[in-house]
């Protein structure tokens, strides 16, 4: 993974949350210029990013996931309205920039 803070959505094709958290994402995502965005389905086909998300142990989806360089910092699945995904980011970047 990239190093520096990252979004990782990881989401399914058959999944209506997974959609509406996506527009949600894009909507949202431009308030944060320090954040690198990474979208991935879990239908890849590639069997390299198979592996990399069987590793990450999702149990749903959507998952987001804010990482700092290869290390987790928060994760959150399900859908999440925009005003809660919006709290849910400043609060965890807040937290990283206080350390």
């Amino acid at each position: 993974m990239k190093q520096g803070i990252t979004l990782l959505e990881i989401q399914g094709s058959s999944c209506a949350g997974c959609v509406s958290l996506h527009q949600e994402v894009i909507n949202i995502i431009s308030k944060y210029p320090q954040l690198t965005y990474r979208s991935v389905s879990m239908d890849q086909q590639e069997k390299e990013i198979r592996e990399w998300i069987a590793a990450l142990k999702i149990e749903k989806v959507p998952t987001l996931i804010l990482c700092d360089g290869d290390h987790e910092i928060a994760r959150v699945s399900g859908y999440q309205p925009a005003e809660i995904l919006d709290v849910w980011l400043e609060m965890k970047l807040a937290e990283i920039s206080e350390k």
